[in-house]
């Protein structure tokens, strides 16, 4: 299985050119139109977005992005603290199977800025497994293969 992970670094402290650095990415970032994110569930300290805008078809497969925002910094297997993560998936809408390609974790609450943390899985190592009815991942999966319809 070939996959690829990037932990990225804390940026150094350089005074008033982090500051500065800080104010011009954040001018960007304010100027750049925000993904429509959809919120299909909210549970105790976590919620589910769907990227209405990002839906695309990956060869024969629907690519879609799932947001999840934190109330809490969770340290799942010693990860960094972390607000948000972004997950990418692969989905077969006739046959109600999908799979993850990528996992990205952001300081920030709704995936905004640099991730902390990737993981990204080759085309080669995609195993699209059957979605469990009723499940919040056969929801998200049902509001995607809707839209794009």
């Amino acid at each position: 299985m070939s996959e690829a992970v990037r932990v990225l670094p804390p940026l150094p402290w350089h005074g008033g050119a982090l500051l500065c650095l800080g104010l011009w990415a954040g001018a960007l970032t304010a100027q750049a139109a925000p993904p429509s994110w959809t919120l299909v569930r909210r549970e105790a300290g976590m919620a589910y977005h769907l990227d209405t805008s990002a839906l695309r078809m990956q060869g024969p497969y629907l690519s879609y992005w799932i947001l999840v925002r934190f109330r809490y910094d969770p340290r799942f297997d010693g990860a960094l603290p972390y607000r948000s993560a972004r997950i990418l998936r692969y989905a077969d809408c006739a046959s109600r199977r999908q799979d993850t390609k990528s996992v990205l974790q952001y300081h920030t609450p709704m995936g905004q800025g640099q991730p902390i943390w990737e993981q990204s899985f080759d085309d080669a190592t995609l195993r699209l497994e059957p979605v469990e009815p009723g499940s919040l991942s056969a929801r998200l999966l049902d509001r995607a293969c809707a839209l794009w319809r």
